[in-house]
């Protein structure tokens, strides 16, 4: 469902926004870090998921205001290079 949404115009915006809101979120929480690696390589099944989740990660790590933790960005980016293998 989530992939869909991302995909889908219309709510592709909000569910960008929520995406991002739990990869911030997972990256100052190790429980929830795990789930999200767990996640991730659900949604990122064909090479134009993973480039766009490896995007959206690259983008949160160069964030001027907040960036994302890159010891967590580089877990969750491993994650998402898991998803090649489903």
């Amino acid at each position: 469902m989530v992939r869909a949404a991302l995909g889908t115009p219309r709510s592709g915006g909000p569910a960008l926004d929520g995406l991002t809101s739990l990869v911030r979120r997972a990256a100052r929480d190790p429980e929830t870090l795990r789930l999200v690696c767990g996640f991730l390589p659900l949604l990122a099944t064909t090479p134009r998921d993973r480039d766009r989740l490896r995007g959206l990660l690259t983008g949160l790590v160069r964030d001027r205001d907040k960036p994302l933790d890159r010891t967590a960005a580089g877990r969750m980016w491993d994650a998402v290079a898991e998803g090649a293998g489903r």
